[in-house]
């Protein structure tokens, strides 16, 4: 079930209605019901499979401990984990290369991740590691450790939240405020246009330049790398967006995952600001356990190229995954090289560079960024060389390849208006448990904004009854 998609939002409305007529005591056990019904409606040949899961990972916690037995539990338990991910996700692709007939069986051919699986396996270690280290105690209610596993607004997607922060959360509950609803309903509304006005349209253009590269011109394979820049970060901050907006009514905080990331200077500060939370994991779990920056620079950049080939093999099997991972991390290890020899030649900080020269580097992190991409999307490296060699066998019709990509003389006015509606919500947005209500923005323009908003969202109500939502692109995560 899509989170942009009508049957979801009647599913959140029941929800929420049957949340608030409840008391207080109650309201966990709704939260995991609900949780419970979602995961089994979105993947019920596994559902079991992950309760179970979970349970044994919910025992484990309460016998970890940083000393003793309790930390050889805690490692059997994460070794495990790592394992369990690895079965459902990489025994099928890994196989595959082997000759023989054991990748023809119906065991292994029949594998398919669960929806969620690598969310809800990092959220696991993250729990069980915490406890190791003392940081935080095994949480006693079982209700409550498996909403911080499967509850039903990030279990697909994310974001994955550091287990002190969410069982605050659930331990903190307090009366709802208005503000509260009104800032969630505005991160829904926000998250709708990023993902159905900007990413959906954008999706099927790119799509179809990407699954016959070898059809299309030049033109048109340049339009599908950068269009795919946009469509990844709309889709993936929409889901954000209707992913906080839901947890917003129940009073839960989410964790923000995107920060204007196609506006920064160096492929280190684009990764401190695209998906943070799985930014966040991978520096606590992976590169910090591995020295991190406290060792020599060879062993600094080794630790870098592998904590980000780490982060490919996580997006998938594929060998264009590991090479995406793989540029990542040689990208941020030149970026380390030049800021060491800046040090040591003693040469000025960036803090005086000029305007253009900021502008500079934003281009030129954002062009590394793009063109990565190419590896991220592609299904084969026979794709990925054949959109990169498309201008060499011709440029085509720019109107027509426009035409192709899905961009009309209706399209541009429509992101316009979308893209004036976000920037609206941009400024009306807070801590959805502040206790402020909007900030920056004088009421003759808000009145604006609103009018503007509601307008769009009957439009996107519309098209959402018409037919369904794309998924998600890191629903396949």
């Amino acid at each position: 079930m899509a989170l942009s998609s009508a049957g979801y939002f009647l599913f959140l409305a029941v929800c929420v209605a049957v949340y608030r007529a409840l008391p207080a005591r109650f309201h966990d056990e709704v939260l995991l019901t609900a949780s419970v019904a979602f995961y089994i409606f979105a993947m019920p040949r596994y559902a079991v499979w992950i309760m179970l899961y979970a349970l044994l990972v919910w025992v484990a916690g309460l016998f970890a401990a940083p000393k003793g037995s309790g930390k050889a539990v805690t490692t059997v338990a994460v070794i495990c984990s790592v394992l369990y991910l690895f079965f459902v996700k990489y025994a099928a692709p890994v196989l595959s290369v082997f000759p023989g007939e054991l990748e023809k069986t119906r065991f292994f051919s029949s594998i398919v991740a669960p929806v969620g699986i690598s969310y809800i396996t990092f959220q696991s270690i993250s729990y069980l590691v915490e406890i190791a280290r003392g940081n935080i105690r095994p949480e006693r209610s079982m209700v409550r450790f498996f909403l911080y596993l499967l509850f039903f607004a990030k279990v697909t997607a994310g974001p994955i939240e550091p287990p002190e922060a969410f069982l605050k959360e659930l331990h903190r509950r307090h009366r709802m405020r208005p503000q509260q609803t009104a800032q969630g309903l505005l991160l829904l509304m926000r998250g709708l246009l990023r993902k159905i006005v900007i990413a959906d349209v954008l999706a099927e253009g790119v799509g179809a330049v990407y699954a016959a590269p070898e059809a299309h011109s030049g033109f048109e394979a340049i339009f599908a790398v950068f269009l795919y820049s946009a469509q990844i970060y709309y889709d993936f901050a929409g889901y954000t967006d209707l992913a906080r907006g839901s947890a917003a009514l129940f009073g839960i905080r989410l964790s923000e995952n995107f920060n204007h990331p196609y506006g920064s200077e160096t492929i280190r500060e684009f990764w401190g600001r695209w998906h943070m939370s799985l930014s966040s994991w991978l520096r606590e779990y992976i590169y910090i356990p591995l020295g991190g920056s406290r060792c020599g620079m060879p062993r600094r950049c080794f630790n870098l190229v592998l904590t980000f080939l780490i982060s490919g093999i996580w997006h998938g099997a594929s060998l264009t995954f590991v090479v995406w991972g793989l540029l990542h991390g040689v990208f941020q290890m030149f970026g380390v090289l030049y800021e060491y020899v800046r040090r040591k030649r003693g040469t000025r900080s960036r803090e005086g560079a000029t305007t253009a020269a900021h502008l500079l580097r934003m281009l030129r992190t954002c062009l590394l960024v793009t063109f990565n991409w190419i590896f991220f999307r592609a299904e084969s490296f026979h794709d990925v060389i054949a959109i990169l060699t498309r201008p060499f066998y011709g440029m085509g019709s720019l109107p027509r390849s426009l035409e192709t990509m899905g961009i009309t003389a209706a399209t541009i006015p429509m992101f316009a208006v979308t893209l004036l509606a976000i920037r609206a919500l941009d400024s009306a947005l807070i801590d959805p448990l502040s206790k402020e209500t909007t900030r920056g923005v004088p009421g003759t323009r808000r009145l604006a904004f609103l009018a503007v908003l509601t307008v769009w969202t009957v439009f996107l109500v519309q098209s959402t009854m018409q037919g369904e939502s794309a998924a998600f692109i890191y629903f396949g995560f």
